[in-house]
């Protein structure tokens, strides 16, 4: 179906390009034209935002050679974080309505994974979210592990934050069966927890499991907390199990 606007702002609908008069044609090929002209700028804006990516060393031309379908996996991206952040909002809601006395996770939670959408963590994580969305189970990349890394590293509302010994990634960090990198949470800060339960609850509503079971399998092997975390976190995940 193609519809054509004059200058008058009057309109028709036509099935096909036939049924269209000389002039009609005219807006017609024009309007065409200046789509293929912004479809080409697009492109040409996205490859030259990707080469200066590689020149800055912020992403290595063998991701992208890896991801054909780069696009497709950007939507999926975007889509899922879009999502989730607007689920941990919500569950961050939830839980300061039962403990005011952490307000100040309101103010934390509006910036709730924004490093993934700037490099160096947006393209591998476009491949990471992809991958969890899917459930492929494959090695993560030298790429992955550094956007993983240096996501953990700068979000406060993950415990390794806030382990200062927290140097590099484990080969293991997704495996809780195999874990033998221990990470020491006990100074992360009470509405951080909060913001981290919030976390867990939303992502497990979207991959089909519960927040209680992803931590309990973390807890004491890849997390170690201390008595009082542990039972805001009990707290926080049975407000949220309402």
């Amino acid at each position: 179906m193609i519809k054509i606007i004059d200058k008058e702002n009057n309109f028709k609908y036509a099935r096909n390009e036939r049924e269209l008069n000389q002039k009609e044609k005219g807006v017609w090929l024009k309007i065409t034209q200046k789509d293929k002209l912004y479809q080409e700028k697009d492109k040409i804006f996205k490859e030259v935002y990707l080469l200066g990516l590689i020149k800055k060393g912020l992403i290595k031309i063998e991701t992208l050679l890896r991801n054909p379908n780069f696009e497709e996996k950007e939507k999926i991206f975007k889509n899922y974080l879009d999502d989730h952040i607007k689920r941990v909002k919500e569950n961050v809601k939830k839980l300061v309505k039962a403990f005011p006395q952490y307000s100040e996770a309101l103010k934390n939670v509006e910036h709730h994974d924004s490093l993934k959408w700037q490099e160096p963590e947006k393209i591998p994580y476009v491949s990471l979210t992809y991958k969890k969305v899917q459930k492929i189970k494959e090695p993560l990349t030298q790429d992955e592990k550094e956007a993983l890394f240096h996501h953990l590293k700068h979000s406060k509302h993950h415990p390794e934050y806030w382990d200062e010994n927290f140097e590099k990634l484990n080969e293991n960090v997704f495996d809780s069966e195999n874990f033998t990198q221990q990470i020491d949470a006990s100074n992360m800060p009470d509405e951080y927890i909060l913001e981290m339960v919030a976390d867990w609850k939303a992502t497990a509503d979207i991959m089909g499991n519960t927040a209680r079971s992803w931590f309990e399998k973390q807890n004491g092997k890849r997390w170690i907390f201390t008595p009082h975390q542990i039972n805001l976190i009990n707290k926080f995940l049975k407000v949220l199990e309402k």
